[in-house]
């Protein structure tokens, strides 16, 4: 897709995106469309993922807590 096109596609969801976050993505920027995307389809917000995440890593007989701190997702706020 024409990144123009992209821009728009997410300017109908009322996600602002520009050019240069496209071309140059960070790390923050990514977890924050996927957010926002699954936010979008399913209506699930990055909260409550982040949650379910954390009750079953607390309930898991995993003592790795490496694993915890890579499921994490920063927020683009």
């Amino acid at each position: 897709m024409d990144p123009i096109d992209i821009i728009e596609s997410f300017a109908d969801w009322n996600i602002s995106i520009t050019q240069q976050q496209l071309t140059r993505p960070t790390p923050d920027f990514v977890s924050y469309i996927y957010a926002a995307c699954v936010r979008q389809v399913t209506g699930i917000l990055q909260e409550n993922l982040e949650d379910a995440v954390a009750n079953t890593l607390r309930e898991s007989d995993d003592p790795n807590p490496v694993r915890a701190s890579s499921l994490n997702c920063p927020s683009a706020d």
